[in-house]
């Protein structure tokens, strides 16, 4: 009884955490990306999904046996609207359109499906076709969601260049996670599938209680991180459109060294020290300098690295941003990520050894 109790718990906070992000999506925040349209479809079919098996499952509403097994199938929307969602967030909309496509036909397939068979089976009782049907198309599901996950997993893990714009902006670390924390519900979902395989007429839900409550916890996680994520790269983009449209050029460092004059011109043109992703193995190719070399070449001329050399310009672009009353608007931390730093506290380490302040003491006294 208490297992069953928490699982009520987390389904209802799960429901409410999932009405509220939409709330604030939809009508407080009033967001337009695309991105965010498809987050908010996540949630939704999630929401939805869950909403309707706590009030099925324990007596809320009143369903005979057929309403009871063909309920309406929101959880096939769900990982299609995630995968939709990461399109657009590493702006691959492209490779959307046949996916929707498909995903759409499925779902209208199984509400077709659904309204043909209630005139010859609406009104037994433990239908053995009905029950078979339904298993079937679980099956059906699972499969369509294992298929959409291996892609956005070999997108991610093969490091696709569809990724190389937005890793500019995010390493996407927090999508990266989501991946496994995606396997583990789906490996949950299909060893409750496979359970219950030969259970076709009394499937038992119980083992589907740690399917539920993972899917609780990943859609909160996954809202809360996706939803934050692209607000923080929404400013990050802006910022480093107007970056680039300033004339402001980074003070190079006088030098008689031919290689690190080379390494320094390859690091400033186009400024390239804004990208997170650009690291030594990029300079090497470059310049054709050995990636070996480079680190000596370096502490010759008074950098104990190459993360130093590389933060030497971010600084000077970063306490440039941080002055300009065009930016004010702007949190330091999204003049951090734009500036091609990976967190707020690598920012703010940086920002101290280079100046002996914090960013937020600099913008202060200079504003």
């Amino acid at each position: 009884m208490a297992v069953e109790q928490l699982f009520i718990i987390s389904m209802v906070g799960g429901i409410l955490f999932g009405f509220g992000f939409l709330t604030y999506t939809i009508f407080i925040n009033r967001r337009k990306e695309s991105a965010v349209l498809y987050l908010n479809l996540f949630v939704l079919f999630f929401t939805l999904n869950n909403l309707q098996i706590i009030l099925a499952d324990y007596g809320f509403v009143t369903l005979n046996s057929f309403e009871r097994a063909l309920l309406i199938p929101w959880y096939a929307l769900i990982i299609p609207s995630f995968y939709v969602f990461v399109m657009h967030y590493i702006k691959a909309e492209h490779l959307t359109k046949r996916i929707i496509q498909i995903s759409a036909a499925l779902f209208i397939t199984e509400i077709i499906l659904r309204l043909l068979f209630i005139i010859p089976f609406y009104d037994i009782d433990n239908c053995y076709f009905i029950a078979q049907y339904a298993q079937i198309e679980e099956l059906v599901n699972l499969s369509f969601t294992l298929f959409l996950f291996a892609k956005v997993c070999n997108l991610f893990f093969k490091q696709s260049q569809l990724l190389e714009t937005i890793a500019s902006y995010d390493n996407l670390k927090w999508l990266k996670k989501f991946m496994l924390f995606g396997l583990l519900v789906i490996v949950l979902w299909i060893i409750a599938v496979v359970y219950n395989l030969n259970n076709v007429l009394s499937p038992d839900t119980r083992i589907y209680y740690p399917l539920r409550f993972a899917s609780v916890a990943i859609v909160c996680w996954v809202s809360y991180y996706g939803f934050f994520n692209i607000k923080m790269i929404t400013e990050r983009v802006v910022l480093r459109s107007e970056m680039a449209k300033q004339n402001f050029v980074p003070v190079k460092i006088v030098a008689t060294d031919d290689d690190f004059l080379l390494i320094q011109k390859c690091l400033v043109s186009d400024k390239k020290y804004l990208n997170q992703m650009f690291c030594m193995q990029d300079v090497a190719k470059l310049t054709k300098i050995s990636e070996r070399k480079i680190p000596n070449i370096l502490r010759a001329n008074g950098f104990g690295n190459f993360t130093d050399f590389v933060n030497h310009y971010r600084i000077q672009e970063a306490k440039n941003a941080l002055v300009d009353a065009k930016y004010s608007n702007y949190t330091i931390e999204s003049i951090g990520y734009a500036c091609g730093f990976n967190s707020k506290a690598t920012f703010y380490r940086a920002f101290l050894k280079f100046t002996n302040r914090s960013p937020t003491q600099y913008r202060l006294e200079n504003s």
